[in-house]
């Protein structure tokens, strides 16, 4: 799990599909929701606007470790992780 604070948005598909990009989401889908999300098959990405004293921004990424980049069955399970966890993350934030 990395949590990340940052000044401008981001487009988590943008960041799972570069080539350097740390979050290493293999083949990543855009889900619908009140935040940006992708999901994969080892992980995901969420993002929203988020203001704190330490960035405008919050994205939290979520990897498997152990996983086969082929294996794509726990996608769903992954998808019900983030639109539970993400938002309560959220809210301990204290958000402006």
């Amino acid at each position: 799990m990395r949590f990340a604070w940052h000044p401008d948005a981001i487009d988590p598909y943008e960041v799972a599909n570069t080539v350097d990009s740390v979050s290493n989401v293999v083949r990543p889908v855009r889900t619908d929701g009140a935040f940006q999300t992708v999901v994969g098959n080892n992980g995901a990405i969420s993002t929203i606007p988020c203001k704190t004293s330490v960035g405008s921004y919050f994205t939290l990424t979520v990897l498997m470790k152990n996983t086969s980049s082929a294996d794509h069955t726990r996608r769903t399970d992954i998808e019900r992780f983030m639109r539970t966890y993400f938002p309560a993350t959220v809210r301990t934030l204290a958000c402006r």
